[in-house]
């Protein structure tokens, strides 16, 4: 195994026990239900069952191999947010209207075959693409470390630096601290290049990574943390997740294997921080500030329903694919690309002065759903099935998926093929957190993607440390 070898104590029984136990689990969650829609429930529950086996396959159990991290967002957001939330009447948007009920069963068996689909790209289509390719990875020299860290750094500074200033522009510590309202605003109109070049911390943080974590692994956890903390100044939980997301994958390649149990208990310690965040954010800060042991106490009082909330805002999307199937059963129009034009709207900005039209599919779905926005910016997470139906309908949301799991496979090739990460390591932690959560937020994400990725592949090329297909 990549990093240091260390025997997978789970058999593989325990793992088919646990998928039964899951499986049981859901049936009585639809059970409890007030009213059963079986074409709702049926769907769901495939949807659930199957991509909780992808997440624990006995036979592949990397539990950062590229389709992990999706198929659970995936099923999380698909399959199991629906039968808990159902009975909440979540599906009763006014913009769905008396139809609602149709909506749900029709976005249901859609999402349960773009799930196969998925499937079927990765193991299949993304296996035929990627056998041919054996690669030997080069090993990183103690000259290229030395620069590697060097550069690291570099990067790191000037991420603070962009970082500082966007902080110190925007109002300070003290605004982001007490800020109160949609994040759209908290920046006071110095969103654009500060905030994208604040992400060369996570660059710099790969790059520093690959050079330190077989001697220095836990200072790396400790930096990563460290980053994701500054980010979560911003108030945005994606922020904060993604720097220690990347650093417990480089870990997990470059140092010792992450069990299962492991990846688990951090997963629920992260909702929970999520959950705790999200619950923070909408309280008046100073209040908080005086008696903060009073918030920690009212939120365990009542995490149960703050845990719901969490789900409802950040993780259950058949909402957005129910809005973009109206629209587009409504108007007969798809937006044919528009939105995923999105992935590059601040050089459209930047350079071609807005001549691209680019609709940002979450701003759209959001004003459908709540008119009443119309002047605000806010957003909703449009999902990556709900963004393919509203520009390319059903055969969109197929072929779209298929794609995206060919691209998976493609991308998890190389730990695949090798017992050594190389330099390759500094690409894979952010790539595989921004594409799996493109399940739930998008092609938006793309963009900040290529802002942490730009300097990682300049210093990946330069120094020539890439890999090689075997002849």
């Amino acid at each position: 195994m990549i990093g240091k070898e260390k025997k997978d104590r789970v058999r593989p029984i325990n793992y088919l026990l646990l998928n039964i136990l899951f499986a049981i689990t859901i049936i009585c969650l639809i059970v409890s239900m007030e009213s059963i829609k079986w074409l709702i429930v049926i769907p769901c529950f495939i949807t659930s069952v199957f991509s909780f086996y992808v997440v624990f396959n006995p036979k592949r159990r990397d539990p950062f191999e590229a389709i992990k991290f999706p198929a659970c967002l995936y099923g999380l957001s698909f399959g199991v947010s629906p039968l808990v939330l159902m009975d909440e009447g979540i599906y009763r948007i006014r913009y769905l209207g008396n139809h609602w009920g149709s909506l749900v069963e029709q976005g249901a068996i859609l999402a349960m075959f773009g799930f196969f689909f998925l499937m079927i790209g990765y193991f299949t289509g993304g296996k035929i693409a990627s056998r041919k390719y054996k690669f030997r990875i080069r090993e990183i020299t103690k000259k290229g470390e030395r620069n590697l860290i060097i550069i690291g750094w570099g990067l790191l500074l000037v991420g603070f630096v962009c970082y500082f200033l966007l902080v110190f522009r925007s109002g300070g510590v003290q605004h982001f601290l007490s800020y109160k309202g949609g994040r759209a605003d908290i920046f006071q109109q110095t969103f654009g290049g500060f905030y994208w070049g604040a992400f060369f911390m996570i660059s710099g943080q790969c790059l520093l990574g690959v050079a330190i974590v077989k001697k220095h692994p836990y200072w790396l956890l400790l930096l990563s943390i460290l980053v994701g903390v500054m980010f979560g100044l911003f108030q945005g939980r994606e922020q904060f997740i993604s720097p220690v997301f990347c650093g417990f994958v480089m870990f997990h390649y470059g140092y010792k294997r992450i069990s299962m149990k492991i990846l688990g208990i951090l997963a629920i310690i992260m909702l929970v921080l999520a959950s705790m965040y999200g619950a923070y954010r909408g309280l008046d800060k100073k209040e908080v500030g005086k008696n903060p042991s009073q918030f920690v106490s009212t939120y365990f009082a009542n995490s149960g329903d703050y845990l719901k909330k969490t789900l409802s805002a950040n993780i259950e999307q058949l909402d957005s694919l129910l809005i973009s199937i109206r629209y587009v059963d409504t108007t007969n129009i798809a937006l044919s690309g528009r939105t995923l034009l999105m992935a590059i709207a601040p050089l459209n900005r930047l350079i071609f002065n807005n001549y691209l039209e680019t609709i940002h599919a979450g701003s759209f779905m959001d004003k459908l759903a709540n008119p009443e926005h119309k002047y605000s910016r806010t957003a909703l997470s449009p999902s990556l099935p709900g963004e393919l139906y509203l520009n390319f309908k059903t055969t969109g949301v197929l072929v779209g998926l298929f794609m995206y799991g060919v691209i998976l496979r493609i991308m998890y090739s190389p730990f695949e093929y090798s017992n050594k990460p190389g330099a390759i390591l500094a690409l894979y932690p952010y790539a595989l957190w921004n594409i799996g959560k493109m399940v739930i937020d998008g092609i938006g994400l793309l963009f900040k993607l290529v802002t942490v990725f730009v300097p990682l592949l300049l210093v990946y090329i330069i120094f020539k440390m890439d890999n090689e297909p075997e002849k």
